[in-house]
């Protein structure tokens, strides 16, 4: 009986190493549209024809990724072309219908422009998420004009 019993407590406790730590979610994509609600810009500094500017923009997201995203970046001018590299946090936003929660990302973009407007594409890595965005990875891209912006991220969960 004792054996037995002890054989049962062996394959119940070695059963629950048998399956090895949690594995993160498949990939998925989220695809969608965001505009600009703001985007404020100041002067950091001029050398030469090149101009270093604080940009801060407040974004919203429609699609598989829904919310409002703060960015904060680094944005760099030289004739008609440009490019930045900055952090996005967003607060209370749904991925893929999972959340709400927060995320933090980091992006660089670059584009040009001419007398009739602009356009621009670039990359964003999530670092990682909390509540119910807790454990988020990826990355992705996106590109736009003064029209229209859009963007797929390719995401997935850690445990």
């Amino acid at each position: 009986m004792r054996r037995l019993a002890l054989a049962t407590i062996l394959v119940v406790a070695f059963a629950g190493f048998a399956t090895g730590p949690a594995a993160a979610s498949p990939p998925k994509t989220a695809s969608g549209t965001f505009s600009f609600l703001s985007d404020a810009f100041t002067p950091i500094r001029h050398a030469g024809a090149t101009g270093f500017f604080l940009e801060q923009a407040s974004r919203s997201y429609d699609g598989d990724l829904v919310g409002v995203a703060s960015d904060v970046d680094v944005f760099v001018a030289r004739g008609d072309d440009f490019r930045a590299h900055g952090t996005e946090t967003c607060t209370d936003c749904t991925i893929g219908r999972r959340g709400p929660g927060d995320f933090t990302a980091v992006f660089t973009y670059e584009g040009a422009s001419n007398a009739t407007g602009f356009t621009y594409s670039g990359h964003l890595t999530f670092l990682g998420g909390s509540g119910g965005l807790s454990g988020l990875r990826g990355q992705g891209t996106f590109s736009g004009n003064e029209a229209v912006s859009n963007y797929s991220y390719r995401y997935f969960f850690t445990p």
